[in-house]
């Protein structure tokens, strides 16, 4: 059997809460598109996919042994936008800039890994990012040329990583964390 996983980092309740209102405010004014649920909001560091359950046990001790040489990092927040930026967007994002400290986080999270993840984009440069609102019909054309009023939001300084299931329900996915990992690492 397998279980669905990502890494994240978690993100300040004040945060969370200002994006889910600006994420179901354009939600509800769009058919189809769902805001993402307030309690799991979350900045995703690496997105494993599918991972078999007996290779767990080793997976959190390879994020332990990240953790525990990457030190905390700060994200400043940067701004709300339609997204992927690399497809056509059916999500609004929130966007960090995550500077050398967050890629070299997910450098050394994909590194570790690897072995457990089927995920094809292994090696795709990460936009540090919140998902606020997913379009299942796609961005309207509309919407799409609107300018998005930019909420004012504190740098994020993260000092752990969480790994965390993904189960379907049936308004989307319900997130679990399975472990925490407290950054370590000299700054």
């Amino acid at each position: 059997m397998t279980k669905r996983l990502f890494v994240a980092l978690s993100i300040p309740a004040a945060d969370a809460s200002s994006f889910y209102d600006l994420g179901g405010a354009i939600a509800g004014s769009v058919n189809g598109c769902r805001p993402v649920v307030l309690k799991e909001m979350h900045v995703t560091v690496r997105f494993l996919g599918d991972v078999q359950e007996g290779q767990v046990a080793e997976l959190v001790e390879k994020l332990e042994a990240v953790a525990m040489v990457s030190p905390p990092l700060r994200l400043d927040f940067d701004a709300v936008a339609f997204a992927p930026f690399n497809r056509p967007p059916d999500m609004l994002w929130a966007t960090y800039r995550g500077g050398e400290a967050f890629s070299r986080l997910v450098r050394d999270v994909t590194a570790a890994t690897l072995s457990f993840s089927q995920e094809r984009n292994a090696h795709q440069e990460m936009v540090a990012h919140v998902t606020m609102a997913r379009f299942s019909r796609g961005l309207p054309e509309a919407l799409a040329r609107q300018t998005i009023n930019q909420p004012s939001i504190k740098p994020l300084t993260a000092d752990r990583i969480f790994l965390f299931e993904s189960r379907p329900t049936e308004g989307g996915h319900a997130y679990y964390e399975m472990a925490s990992f407290p950054l370590k690492g000299a700054i």
